[in-house]
């Protein structure tokens, strides 16, 4: 019976194996054994010719082994669980975390990009349960009904099947419970995942779309004939300063002319006067 214990993990060599390839590696040994140990079950079973007490002993010891290995295997699955789905949401969480800082979208499409993975990893998961315990209920139906329509005249016949309901088929039904609350908490994390998925879609459509004024075209006009009007004020307003000067100019330049006239009328020297007398 010593070949249908459960592997330890020393005989394997996992100081030469990651982590998770040492696990997967253990899972197909355990799942290997397992199939042993079923098939030597059902040998022990068929067997008509052992005694019936000896067929019992034999088929609890198998049970109990089977039990050990199924042990181990659903220790395995939930430590594969609870490891990937925080690592799994971390290192998303983790992928671009300057970018996200400054891109509130593209923060949004790595979390949803998470969110999906993490969701599709969980289906698949939902999906292979329920196949291992489709798995575990046939073989327990093929195995009962295997036994009931074993020869009427075998005197152990229900001693063998109330022997199968106690240890395997008992068993199995225990797995397929265990299974079960696994199932069940994976699909409450897919609940989860698809209300996470609505909410942060629901939060998208609520953002609101900013559009940048456009000024009115009658308002463009107003403002274009507004600023001709205020250049031709300005125009105006500097051709009358001109004129004016030019009219201060011309004043001045009267002035100037007219005291210089003047100026020269008074340096000019008076004519003398001569007295001729006869």
């Amino acid at each position: 019976m010593s070949s249908f214990s459960a592997v330890s993990k020393t005989d394997r060599g996992l100081n030469k194996l990651t982590p998770n390839a040492a696990k997967d590696k253990e899972m197909q040994e355990l799942y290997k054994q397992k199939m042993k140990v079923q098939d030597e079950i059902n040998r022990v079973n068929n067997n008509q010719e052992m005694d019936s007490k000896l067929k019992m002993e034999r088929v609890k010891t198998l049970t109990s082994s089977m039990q050990q290995i199924d042990s181990r295997i659903s220790e395995l699955k939930m430590e594969n669980m609870k490891k990937n789905s925080p690592e799994k949401a971390s290192s998303d969480s983790k992928a671009a975390p300057s970018k996200s800082a400054q891109d509130p979208e593209l923060a949004i499409i790595i979390e949803k990009s998470a969110t999906y993975s993490q969701l599709n990893k969980s289906v698949e998961l939902r999906a292979k349960l329920d196949g291992e315990i489709k798995t575990l209920e046939g073989g327990v139906r093929f195995d009962r009904t295997l036994l009931e329509s074993s020869p009427s005249n075998d005197s152990g016949k229900s001693m063998m099947l109330q022997n199968a309901e106690d240890t395997v088929f008992k068993m199995k039904r225990e797995m397929v419970q265990d299974i079960q609350v696994q199932r069940n908490v994976v699909d409450q994390r897919i609940k989860e995942l698809v209300s996470e998925i609505n909410d942060t879609e629901e939060s998208d459509e609520a953002r609101p779309i900013i559009i940048e004024d456009v000024p009115d075209h009658n308002e463009s006009q107003n403002n274009t004939s507004n600023t001709k009007v205020q250049q031709e004020d300005v125009s105006a307003s500097s051709g009358t300063k001109e004129q004016q000067e030019d009219v201060s100019a011309t004043s001045d330049t009267r002035e100037q002319q007219g005291s210089a006239a003047a100026s020269s009328d008074s340096s000019r020297p008076e004519a003398a006067f001569i007295d001729i007398r006869v």
